[in-house]
């Protein structure tokens, strides 16, 4: 099993309060903005360490890899976002987890394609 599949299971069970529209930002939320570079440059950056991480010195395989530094990263950027909807200035958006994942998929293809 996944798992992924596991942390958002998680996730679902022990926050049930959270809502479709509690990742939303009202007000200026761009598509492209220095905030959301950061959270794809972040995400890539701590995605590919973990993958790096993983396949050279736990010794595990591509696959293993992958769904470890998947996992690892997009629960970091989702937990981020979490924290920023419970913020007093309800921060959180939809469109950072996007560029957070996007993140991710980039850093492991990065170092997946160009050797450890």
């Amino acid at each position: 099993m996944p798992p992924m599949f596991l942390v958002f299971n998680f996730l679902i069970g022990f926050f049930p309060e959270l809502k479709a529209d509690s990742l939303v930002k009202h007000g200026n939320d761009e598509w492209f903005s220095e905030d959301k570079f950061e959270h794809f440059a972040h995400s890539a950056a701590i995605s590919s360490s973990i993958y790096l991480i993983a396949n050279n010195i736990m010794r595990t395989d591509d696959k293993t890899s992958f769904y470890i530094s998947f996992s690892t990263s997009s629960l970091i950027g989702l937990s981020k976002e979490i924290k920023d909807s419970k913020d007093e200035k309800g921060t959180a958006s939809s469109k950072d987890l996007i560029f957070d994942i996007a993140g991710v998929l980039f850093g492991i293809l990065l170092v997946s394609l160009g050797g450890s």
